[in-house]
């Protein structure tokens, strides 16, 4: 089987997570509501929880996975894994996100921007596929 990776979607109204292979082909996917009141150990809690559940529905578990990847919106210290502030989740003030879902999930985490990430994954496979340079809005 090839490595499986979990990307992660932290939004004020959603949680949008997906299951890739190693060929960043999708395997499934899911989404779960946020409230703005929703503080960061009930949202780690229901990511892990949803991560777990979308990986059972494909036959899949944590053992299967490789690492994790979560893109945030707003203020962060991205090379730290802390979310400084949300401004839909007010909840979240300096948050170590990374180290958090890291734990829950007992695999790697990556941690970025939202719109880094959704760039990358144009790039990978999107409208950016297979050229040198790429402009993205």
């Amino acid at each position: 089987m090839s490595e499986i990776f979990i990307g992660i979607d932290l939004g004020g109204t959603n949680i949008k997570i997906g299951c890739f292979d190693s060929d960043i082909k999708l395997i499934s996917k899911t989404s779960v509501p946020t409230r703005a009141d929703m503080g960061p150990e009930v949202a780690v809690d229901k990511m892990a929880e949803t991560v777990e559940k979308l990986l059972a529905d494909a036959d899949l578990s944590l053992n299967d996975v490789t690492a994790a990847g979560i893109g945030t919106p707003g203020p962060a210290k991205y090379s730290e894994g802390i979310i400084i502030r949300s401004t839909n989740m007010p909840e979240f003030k300096n948050v170590p996100i990374r180290q958090m879902l890291s734990n829950k999930l007992g695999k790697p985490v990556i941690f970025d921007n939202d719109a880094n990430v959704a760039c990358w994954g144009e790039y990978a496979v999107g409208a950016g596929k297979g050229v040198d340079n790429m402009v993205f809005f």
